[in-house]
C-alpha cells in the first residue's frame, strides 16, 4: 500500500509520528507497515526506509533457565497482587 502525502517541512531536532490502526487485521502490537521518506529537492534525494535502515534483530532462544522464569512470571501468583 502506498500513500502519498504533500511535502512536509521538518526542521532538524522536530519528530514525525506515524499512528497506525488496522483494527482486527493484527495482534499484539505488529506492525507490517514499512514507511520510506524521502527528503526532496536535491539532486542526489537521500531516503530513508524503516525496513532497511531500521531492522529488528532476531530474536533470541531463551535458556532453559530463561524459560522456566518466563513460565513463572506468567503464572497466577505473579499476574495479580493481593
Amino acid at each position: 500500500m502506498e500513500v502519498a502525502h504533500e511535502p512536509i517541512d521538518v526542521q532538524a531536532g522536530e519528530t514525525l509520528d506515524f499512528i497506525v490502526d488496522i483494527d482486527r487485521e493484527l495482534n499484539s502490537d505488529q506492525f507490517d507497515w514499512e514507511i520510506e521518506i524521502t527528503q526532496p529537492g536535491s539532486e542526489s534525494a537521500q531516503r530513508w526506509n524503516s525496513t532497511k535502515d531500521f531492522p529488528v534483530p532476531p530474536n533470541p532462544e531463551l535458556t532453559p533457565l530463561e524459560q522456566l522464569v518466563q513460565v513463572l512470571f506468567c503464572s497466577n501468583e505473579f499476574l495479580f497482587v493481593d
